[in-house]
């Protein structure tokens, strides 16, 4: 839903707007998000990519195509790191109810809506992206992160700095006011 991007700026307007509610398709699909990561992601170059997928692995998608969109990833030279949350007994999911108000998302059928954490999934695959599973029961999850994405060789990236160039457009106005000036008088005069 967002852009890749090097402008700071933008990126923050794009995370300033990212609510759950503009997601078109509830519910999760681990297999598209990895597919669709590797495929935004672009083929390598000197260094290395990777995908952080927070999760409680939940998801739509049969196991089968989870694990081989994990392998998809391994294969494409991305780096997989799956972050674990939820709780295995499952939680509710909070949705936003008006201006201030928080309440448990409900399905068509007026059911509070459970959200179940399953860390097999998430293990296997990332065994099959040869990536890294952090479990929602570790504790500082940041410096796990940092520590799994260490590794990787970084590729120094040039951002491109527009500078800003001054007008030049008066050199050619004055001449072009001065020819219609004349033109103007040899009309009047004519």
């Amino acid at each position: 839903l967002t852009p890749l991007t090097a402008d700071d700026g933008a990126l923050a307007l794009f995370l300033d707007n990212l609510d759950p509610s503009i997601v078109g398709q509830p519910g999760s699909s681990l297999a598209a998000a990895l597919r669709q990561g590797v495929d935004l992601l672009g083929p390598a170059r000197s260094g290395d990519r990777a995908l952080v997928v927070y999760t409680d692995g939940e998801a739509w998608d049969e196991r089968d195509a989870i694990i081989t969109a994990g392998q998809r990833a391994y294969d494409a030279g991305v780096a997989v790191v799956f972050v674990g949350f939820g709780t295995i007994d499952g939680s509710t999911i909070p949705v936003r109810v008006g201006e201030n108000a928080i309440a448990p998302k409900r399905d068509e059928l007026g059911r509070v809506v459970t959200s179940k954490y399953d860390p097999a999934l998430l293990r296997a695959a990332a065994e099959a992206a040869h990536g890294t599973f952090i479990d929602a029961s570790a504790t500082d999850k940041a410096s796990r992160i940092r520590g799994a994405l260490a590794g990787l060789r970084t590729e120094r990236r040039k951002v491109n700095a527009q500078q800003s160039v001054p007008a030049r457009y008066q050199w050619f106005l004055a001449p072009a006011l001065l020819l219609q000036e004349i033109e103007l008088q040899r009309t009047l005069e004519g």
